[in-house]
């Protein structure tokens, strides 16, 4: 019941009777509501979806989706050295390793931006194409001790990748 009121509150004020009619469309599969196709459903695991019977993940939708505003979308990619731009243009990047890691990126379409944290535990270098603010290559040395945090900002504008970094947090 407390899922239901959640939704109900989600999607704004209903009447006796919406809500009747949302009850109604509960199964133990979870709920969903298609007239003439899926257009909503919410499984038992939680996994939402729109336009399809079965999401086999947290939020999936068939057909166009159009946003009216900024879309994030982290990745988190572990012991890994190539960052895939097309993951999305905020993603991190935790490295545990034992020794020195280099980076490559792949996938970068154009023009496109990411940002990059890296939660590392060793040393790490990034590719020597970016042309860095002010001309001084960053330094991402081995922590003294855990883990720390780096956030780079890099442009790619088809030849070049620009960046920025601000390092140890």
């Amino acid at each position: 019941m407390k899922k239901i009121l959640v939704i109900v509150l989600l999607l704004g004020c209903f009447s006796s009777s919406a809500f009747a009619d949302i009850y109604s469309r509960i199964n133990k599969n979870g709920m969903s509501f298609d007239d003439d196709k899926t257009k909503l459903i919410v499984l038992q695991n939680g996994n939402v979806g729109i336009g399809l019977l079965t999401p086999t993940v947290a939020f999936e939708v068939t057909g166009n989706v159009f946003f009216n505003g900024p879309v994030v979308v982290p990745s988190v990619i572990s012991v890994a050295t190539a960052v895939d731009f097309s993951n999305g243009p905020i993603q991190l990047l935790t490295v545990s390793a034992s020794s020195t890691q280099a980076i490559s990126f792949v996938n970068p379409s154009l023009p496109t931006s990411l940002i990059l944290l890296i939660r590392r535990n060793v040393a790490v270098t990034l590719p020597g194409n970016i042309r860095w603010k002010n001309g001084i290559t960053p330094v991402f040395g081995a922590p003294a001790s855990g883990f720390q945090f780096d956030i780079i900002g890099l442009i790619f504008d088809g030849t070049n990748y620009y960046g920025e970094a601000n390092l140890d947090f």
